[in-house]
């Protein structure tokens, strides 16, 4: 009988250990998938931001090239690229 309960105590002690190392894996799971998630948002923020800079670069270089000027070609290049990096997830 002795020999029972041994067993059953060993036998319960592993299932503890297996089910801590359980949990602590899936609270390291969703601390990544968090941390994912931020740096996913930033990365889309960063993207955005430079696709706008790019825009404006790009407009005030055709406004040099064009005497005429085409101050609504950054807006509405602007609102293409905000359009495309929404598409795109961010």
């Amino acid at each position: 009988m002795f020999r029972v309960g041994s067993i059953f105590f060993s036998y319960r002690k592993r299932y503890k250990k297996a089910e801590k190392e359980f949990l602590d894996a899936k609270l390291h799971l969703f601390e990544r998938l968090e941390r994912k998630e931020l740096l996913t948002e930033h990365l889309c923020t960063i993207i955005e931001q430079n696709e706008m800079r790019k825009a404006r670069k790009l407009s005030e270089l055709m406004n040099r090239l064009q005497p005429g000027g085409c101050e609504g070609d950054f807006r509405m290049a602007a609102g293409n690229v905000v359009s495309h990096v929404m598409l795109m997830g961010g």
